[in-house]
């Protein structure tokens, strides 16, 4: 059951899982971000793989020479046999790893490679006449140890391939020494050891991937978390609360890029000032709410008016501004203006159910024809305004050379 403290929104809920899991015994991925896990894995251990692949199937190759020494009748059957798996199956593993997706699958080419090479290094052995191939076999060792070298998703993948091994090499020790019990005895007491450290090694390795993906998932998530707080109050701070257009300050800077990039393009664009005519009477009447409604009604006309590139803003109670970012002329300009002046002039329904009706007044001011500066361009807006306000309202006024 979630307390009072519990998280809001989705990062916080993803923090507070991945927090949990990095303090739960042997550190558990989510269920829901197993993919991504596997991903992560994939990412970052496939290049480490690839390289453990290749050196492993060199070593395996090299692994003719103390064939060569110690069982030297066995010299041409190891070399032969250890050039055609290397040949055909370094190739294979390599283009498995191009086409598996799944890093769970990757990761058993090594194992099955150590399981192959102790199969084929006891038949080697087996057929020796070599006095020293029982003990040589001891070196068997090494294939016990590959398993941990490359298994870091699946710690049950790993000990399954290290048991085996371990049970596969004692069965050859013991079948290479006669079935002498005091021999597979102290073959025993060497590769239990080695697969104890090994599945801990195996082991350790796992938790480490597993600490490392959900730390970085909690980097994540907290830069997640600050840039959506950041978002939040770069919103707060420009745009107007009740409507969501942008408020004053983020007007002055839109105006300021239009202004800008009409300058260097050698475009005009332009401002449009509205003011709401008879908007007191409808709170008066209506009372606040209604005024309220009748206002965020009245932004979402404005925005139908004007593309996505333009800017609609609210600086005052009823007073509104368009910044039109390119038009052709003046005459564009108040096309657009009467666009807003006739979708402004229709019957508003607020509270459900009542009807009202409110008009505008609005100047239109171009760049560069009215004004050098975004200041003076909002102030001859501005000014055309109040001369339709004068003129008798619900009118477009363009502003003076």
């Amino acid at each position: 059951m979630m307390d009072a403290a519990a998280p809001d929104n989705a990062w916080q809920r993803m923090h507070h899982q991945v927090s949990e899991a990095l303090q739960s015994p042997g550190v558990p991925i989510p269920a829901n971000l197993q993919q991504d896990f596997l991903q992560f894995q994939y990412d970052n251990n496939l290049g480490q793989l690839r390289r453990l692949n290749i050196v492993t199937f060199t070593a395996f190759l090299l692994f003719f020479i103390p064939d060569g020494l110690i069982v030297p009748d066995m010299l041409v059957p190891s070399l032969l046999g250890r050039c055609i798996l290397f040949v055909t199956l370094l190739p294979l593993a390599l283009l498995l790893m191009r086409r598996l997706r799944d890093i769970r699958r990757i990761e058993l080419l090594l194992p099955a490679l150590a399981l192959l090479a102790s199969i084929f290094w006891h038949q080697i052995l087996d057929h020796s006449e070599s006095i020293y191939a029982p003990q040589y076999f001891f070196a068997g060792v090494v294939f016990v140890i590959v398993p941990s070298l490359g298994m870091r998703t699946d710690f049950s993948a790993g000990v399954w391939f290290s048991g085996l091994l371990s049970a596969l090499l004692v069965y050859f020790a013991f079948d290479l020494n006669h079935h002498d019990a005091m021999w597979t005895l102290i073959y025993l007491s060497v590769y239990l050891p080695v697969l104890a450290f090994t599945l801990f090694f195996v082991w350790h390795n796992c938790q480490d991937d597993r600490r490392m993906f959900l730390l970085t998932l909690l980097e994540k998530t907290d830069a997640a978390e600050l840039q959506e707080a950041n978002a939040k109050l770069w919103l707060q701070s420009h745009t107007d609360t009740l409507t969501g257009l942008s408020n004053r300050s983020l007007l002055e800077d839109r105006v300021q890029q239009g202004v800008a990039l009409a300058r260097r393009s050698r475009t005009k664009m332009a401002v449009i000032y509205l003011d709401l005519d008879h908007f007191k009477p409808v709170n008066d009447s209506h009372g606040h709410v209604a005024g309220d409604q009748l206002l965020q009604e009245v932004a979402q006309r404005m925005k139908g008016c004007v593309r996505d590139s333009d800017t609609v803003a609210r600086i005052g109670g009823d007073e509104f501004v368009l910044v039109l970012s390119t038009v052709q002329d003046l005459a564009d300009a108040i096309a657009v203006a009467q666009k807003v002046r006739l979708a402004l002039s229709e019957p508003f329904v607020v509270l459900s159910e009542t009807t009202v009706e409110v008009g505008c007044s609005l100047g239109v001011a171009m760049f560069p024809d009215h004004a050098a500066n975004s200041e003076s361009l909002i102030d001859q807006a501005d000014a055309a305004m109040y001369r339709a306000k004068q003129s008798g309202r619900n009118r477009v006024e363009a502003a003076r050379q």
